[in-house]
């Protein structure tokens, strides 16, 4: 069976395109298709053989998605098991064609590379599914090779495959020196010369040969110059003043649109641009090419103009101040480190060195971190229903919390916690991502690097009964003027935003004894959580919140 899609932006619609070939009698179609489906099977089988290989990834050539990068690990055919690039399961049976791919991707997508409000850019390429009795390989083109096994350690955990080059020392953020921000800005902002044409501008953006959110607006950058006469000989660069950088299925969604509500905070095109944790490696590129630090303040230059625009003139004559800041609020950028083994600076290791927090601290040592959680078994839950639609039982949670724990317990011991928490292998060995709720290993990295006063860490369950107050504390950490009462009003009128599907609700809550698993995994990992912050409130007791 062979399906072809065309390219759509936004949800996928798929259409299946008849060439005209097949539009003659029902034997020449008949006759075709036959001969399609066997040379797919020859090649197949001659270029994706698995047996007895090392273990590796594999990817296909579906292109253009945030949140594709489908690959496969294990020895046979019959090991592998599928799943994105983020470490999210696929699972497809026999017969499944695109449609069936694409249902299950649908709600993959709001976590990783995308608005979480469902601003979804994405396409697939002309797809193959081969019916078989062994699990099915959504394939187009397979390239062994994408990544290869680590030479020096080949152990059953696939600790650290290598593909750095130890020679460079050191990765492009770190051969980067301090940037001089202009001192008449709050936000993180420089002056540089702009000498290309504008219709060379944003040409070679990754992010732009992906989303057509971010097409559009470097569109509207372009525009506004060639209406004022030009590209100006020097432009506003800004990067952003504040991270809202985890955690997923926690309210980060729906804290980000009543904090950016606020009249002096400009957002970029997207949510979650998921530079620091996913796309600079090239997560939404299919690891086809890695996006460049410069193609991440790309996105932030139609942020900078507005940021420009607002002057706080002072009263006694000194230069004007430009009070209005931006954000980035990608929830992988607190944990997700799947691609750390690809930076010089961590070759050969079998943990990183250096992590997204040593990158971004490198950068901007001032920035404002803000960190959202709830209790990790509910977390868990959530994004279980969210990000899945097959196979979506109280009972298959529970078998899938219970491989997930004893797959990473057995790495722990092994080759110890934290080289286990950023291992991709270890995490996709079940549907479920456990390693997430681990808040306490990823916050001792962050505050090993920012001191305290830059780290605000906030309970879903305070910000769910208390939204007004936690609102507030945000404005006060990010140093934002008081709002008005009318204004207090303006920002809670905001929609709620990702809230628990209908299907989801009729589902249920977990089995108990599911929850009694969770709760005892996660809660020496609660309490170091709360030496580490020094809030009880991280123990979670009080199920009535």
């Amino acid at each position: 069976m062979k399906l072809r899609s065309e390219y759509i932006s936004g949800r996928a619609r798929w259409l299946k395109v008849c060439p005209p070939v097949l539009r003659g009698s029902l034997f020449l179609r008949f006759g075709v298709v036959s001969m399609l489906s066997v040379f797919i099977i020859v090649v197949y089988f001659t270029c994706a053989s698995f047996d007895s290989t090392p273990a590796e990834l594999v990817e296909t050539s579906i292109e253009g998605s945030p949140n594709q990068g489908i690959a496969s690990y294990g020895n046979t055919i019959e090991e592998n098991k599928f799943f994105l690039s983020h470490d999210s399961v696929i699972a497809l049976k026999p017969g499944d064609g695109l449609s069936e791919l694409e249902d299950q991707r649908s709600n993959l997508q709001m976590d990783q590379g995308v608005d979480s409000d469902g601003d979804v850019d994405f396409s697939i390429s002309e797809t193959s599914v081969l019916e078989e009795e062994k699990p099915a390989v959504v394939k187009a083109s397979v390239d062994k090779g994408v990544v290869t096994p680590n030479t020096t350690n080949t152990g059953r955990h696939g600790i650290a495959p290598v593909r750095c080059d130890p020679s460079k020392k050191v990765s492009e953020l770190f051969h980067m020196g301090p940037i001089k921000f202009l001192p008449e800005f709050k936000n993180p902002c420089w002056r540089e010369k702009l000498d290309i044409p504008i219709e060379d501008m944003y040409r070679n953006n990754g992010f732009a040969h992906y989303s057509p959110t971010y097409r559009k607006a470097f569109g509207r950058i372009k525009d506004r110059w060639q209406k004022e006469g030009g590209v100006p000989e020097y432009r506003l660069r800004c990067l952003p003043y504040f991270f809202l950088a985890g955690q997923p299925k926690c309210g980060s969604t729906d804290l980000y649109k009543k904090l950016v509500a606020h009249p002096d905070i400009v957002t970029p095109p997207i949510k979650e641009s998921h530079w620091w944790g996913k796309n600079r490696y090239g997560w939404c590129l299919n690891y086809t090419a890695s996006i460049p630090f410069q193609d991440y303040i790309d996105i932030y230059d139609e942020a900078a103009a507005q940021i420009e625009t607002v002057v706080d003139n002072t009263a006694d004559g000194t230069e004007a101040f430009h009070p209005v800041i931006t954000g980035d609020a990608s929830v992988s950028t607190l944990w997700s480190n799947d691609d750390w083994w690809k930076n010089n600076e961590n070759c050969g290791q079998k943990a990183p060195k250096y992590t997204n927090a040593h990158h971004l601290h490198h950068l901007l040592p001032k920035a404002k971190i803000i960190v959202i959680l709830r209790n990790p078994t509910d977390r868990l839950y959530s994004d279980f229903l969210f990000f899945h639609t097959s196979s979506k039982t109280q009972q298959v949670f529970h078998e899938e919390v219970s491989k997930a724990i004893d797959s990473l317990n057995e790495c722990i011991l092994d080759v110890g916690l934290r080289a286990c928490v950023y291992n991709a292998t270890i995490a996709a060995k079940a549907r479920v991502r456990l390693r997430i709720g681990l808040y306490q290993v990823f916050l001792e990295e962050w505050l090993s690097l920012f001191p305290r006063e830059q780290l605000l860490v906030i309970r879903l369950e305070d910000y769910a009964l208390r939204p007004l107050t936690t609102m507030k504390t945000v404005h006060k950490f990010l140093d934002l003027r008081m709002l008005s009462q009318e204004e207090n009003e303006e920002v809670l009128e905001q929609p709620k935003m990702n809230t628990r599907r209908k299907s989801d609700r009729r589902l249920g809550g977990m089995l108990p004894e599911t929850r009694e698993l969770l709760d005892h995994f996660y809660r020496p990992f609660n309490e170091e959580l709360v030496k580490l912050l020094g809030n009880e409130g991280f123990l979670w007791k009080d199920e009535d919140e």
